[in-house]
């Protein structure tokens, strides 16, 4: 009896020991990526060097565009005492203009989008590589990203941007 007595004991005093371990807090943190996205001076530096690639070529469409614009007006004003083959020779030009740059147009847009979702995705490897990086070193049990509310001890994303604003842009 005595040593069953002493085996109850033993499971209890366990089971006891055992509680507080499990009553441990987790330790969580938050992350708003939209906020780094926005407010971290990396994301606008790659944001600044995006547009600064792509400015010359913006640049040439719109000098295409004027160019345009004035040979349609000029095709206007001068439609009239044109004869009707130099008026359609005209309008054929214009009209073979206006398509050239709505392609060089939509080319232009189709590869800004290409290089800003390349721009972002870049960022946003560089944002889970420094939540990986403090989530181990300071023992994070989770980690979230797009949390409706966290509390500023919580919210991660102010280190995050601080973190992320010592790395260059390449």
């Amino acid at each position: 009896m005595m040593i069953k007595n002493f085996f109850a004991a033993l499971v209890l005093s366990t089971c006891v020991a055992a509680v507080p371990a499990m009553a441990q807090v987790p330790k969580i943190g938050s992350v708003s990526p939209d906020i780094i996205l926005r407010d971290s001076k990396f994301a606008q530096s790659a944001s600044k060097k995006l547009n600064d690639e792509f400015a010359p070529r913006s640049a040439a469409i719109g000098k295409r565009i004027e160019a345009f614009k004035q040979k349609a007006a000029l095709l206007e004003r001068e439609g009239p005492t044109l004869t009707e083959s130099q008026r359609a020779t005209r309008r054929k030009e214009v009209a073979d203009l206006e398509h050239d740059i709505q392609k060089e147009q939509r080319d232009f847009q189709a590869d800004l989008e290409t290089q800003k979702r390349a721009g972002i995705q870049k960022v946003l490897d560089l944002i889970n590589k420094v939540v990986l990086r403090i989530a181990k070193d300071e023992n994070y049990d989770l980690i979230l990203q797009h949390a409706i509310y966290a509390s500023k001890t919580a919210d991660l994303t102010p280190r995050i941007i601080a973190e992320m604003d010592k790395e260059k842009v390449q």
